[in-house]
């Protein structure tokens, strides 16, 4: 019974296809006289309203092939903004969703979502038989790794292949289940598909070859689905016999954190800091809250951070995206339609993209040098304009205004992120969200357990205490189970004495450092 990747299309993807799909995130807008696989939203012929109504990737063709929007991958503004529009313009944008889509799909390009479905309907046709039988004849058995991941669409996929006689192996982690935002999860999906499978053929898998006993206890006490401890193999790494909990303020507990590795014999490069949020496990790194606004500063600003930061690859490329974008709008573009997407519009002025990721590496070298607000002001200018002359492009008039230097409120607050950018304590570290890290592994892991919930959910310690089965829990449990040798947890303000009375109860040994 095949599956899709979790983050992954079911089909090769070339490079230049993979240009397309990264456009797909575009919005949506009304059909231009020259359609293309891309589309921005904006006023149409038609008087369709022009707020960035949503994303082409916001929308989905159902297994009966209709299609629609999918709430779940709106954020809170576009989800407003698309509750407000009239009905016969949500019914436009639909449908010119849906000839965008098409273009793509008969380009050979599609997301994971859509792969699914054309596959399932590819078995609902005459063809059926044919190509399950090729399958069958090609492969002797399936191995679906990550099972409990999988959704409805692949479980019906993998139910025709398998009763066409092809040979099944799903391996499945039901506390890993972390991703309902796609529909599944440890629900009914998962627990459905488990029923039909008969005692005889479910293997236990139980013995950890990756961490050492103690985060085997973290690991097994997290667990909610599965009954069986989870216990340390031979071949396991070795490393501290307790796990640690880290008491204090933020300011002081990379300190601590690496006074503990140092104790252990690890480094800062093999570890990482995370929080079910990105946000959260930035603060605790650098100390600081993320910057706010949504001015042309503050992006350039949050970019310069994340480039001269240790960030994730995800993280650098989409802030040299934000970067690259406020290139473009500083460019004089006439005859470039507000409709065009940045690749549209670089293709027109014949700029490569690399060109702007030279600007952007000017721009982050300068940053080394600032020293108040005018400086960034003069350095975006003389970047803008020097990188422009030697491009070809005309900058717009008047730079500065169009591109006001920062206001202190920003200022401050970035100065501070970046200083501690190269603080001691944070020298070699990098931070993620836990589902950015699922498959992965680091020789130690700092969980940051801050005292709210995430978002508007229960709370991860509040559900462990009482033996909830959260989403929340299964993301704890994700992340605790990425170490190897080292797992540190730092509970703030009253979640410290919470967290204790959970591994005392649960026998779990640790250290307060």
């Amino acid at each position: 019974m095949p599956t899709a990747p979790r983050h992954g299309s079911v089909i090769p993807v070339t490079a230049a296809e993979m240009s397309a799909l990264a456009a797909i995130g575009e919005p949506v807008a009304t059909p231009t006289p020259t359609p293309s696989p891309t589309a921005s939203a904006s006023p149409s012929a038609t008087g369709t309203p022009s707020p960035r109504a949503t994303s082409l990737a916001a929308f989905e063709a159902t297994p009966d092939g209709r299609f629609q929007i999918v709430d779940r991958r709106l954020s809170r503004s576009d989800r407003a903004t698309w509750t407000n529009l009239p009905a016969y313009t949500q019914k436009n944008l639909t449908t010119e969703a849906a000839t965008r889509h098409g273009i793509l799909t008969t380009a050979g390009i599609m997301s994971a979502d859509t792969a699914r479905n054309y596959a399932l309907r590819i078995l609902h046709t005459a063809e059926e038989t044919r190509i399950l039988e090729r399958l069958r004849r090609r492969f002797s058995e399936l191995i679906v790794d990550e099972f409990q991941d999988c959704n409805e669409t692949d479980i019906q996929l993998l139910k025709r292949l398998q009763d066409h006689g092809l040979a099944v192996v799903a391996v499945a982690d039901p506390d890993q289940a972390i991703y309902q935002f796609r529909q599944a999860g440890a629900g009914d999906v998962y627990q459905k598909s488990r029923a039909t499978v008969p005692d005889a053929a479910i293997a236990p898998l139980n013995e950890c070859h990756r961490s050492t006993q103690a985060i085997c206890d973290v690991v097994t006490s997290l667990r909610s689905i599965s009954p069986d401890p989870v216990v340390a193999s031979h071949s396991a790494p070795t490393g501290s016999p307790h796990v640690y909990v880290l008491k204090g303020k933020r300011n002081d507990i990379m300190a601590k954190a690496n006074t503990v590795l140092l104790g252990n014999g690890i480094s800062p490069q093999d570890s990482r800091v995370l929080a079910h949020g990105t946000t959260e496990a930035r603060r605790l790194l650098h100390h600081q809250p993320a910057l706010t606004g949504n001015s042309s500063a503050r992006r350039v600003l949050h970019a310069i951070l994340e480039l001269r930061g240790r960030g994730t690859a995800t993280q650098r490329l989409s802030a040299l995206d934000t970067l690259s974008r406020i290139f473009l709008s500083a460019v004089e573009q006439p005859g470039v339609s507000q409709l065009s997407t940045m690749d549209e519009t670089l293709a027109h002025l014949g700029v490569e993209p690399a060109s702007l990721r030279i600007l952007s590496k000017r721009l982050v070298a300068a940053s080394q040098q600032w020293q108040n607000p005018d400086d960034y002001a003069t350095s975006l200018s003389t970047v803008i304009t020097v990188g422009f002359a030697e491009f070809g492009l005309l900058p717009k008039s008047q730079l500065k205004k169009a591109f006001p230097k920062p206001r202190p409120e920003l200022w401050a607050p970035w100065i501070n992120q970046v200083d501690g950018l190269f603080t001691e304590t944070s020298l070699g570290w990098q931070w993620s969200n836990i589902h950015q890290v699922k498959g992965a592994e680091f020789d130690a892991i700092l969980i940051s357990l801050p005292s709210k919930a995430h978002r508007n959910n229960s709370h991860a310690l509040d559900d462990w205490e009482s033996n909830t089965n959260s989403e929340q829990r299964r993301v704890l449990y994700v992340g605790a189970s990425r170490a190897q040798r080292l797992l540190m947890f730092w509970p703030e303000g009253q979640r410290y004495a919470q967290l204790l009375r959970i591994l005392d109860r649960e026998g779990i040994p640790y250290v307060v450092a």
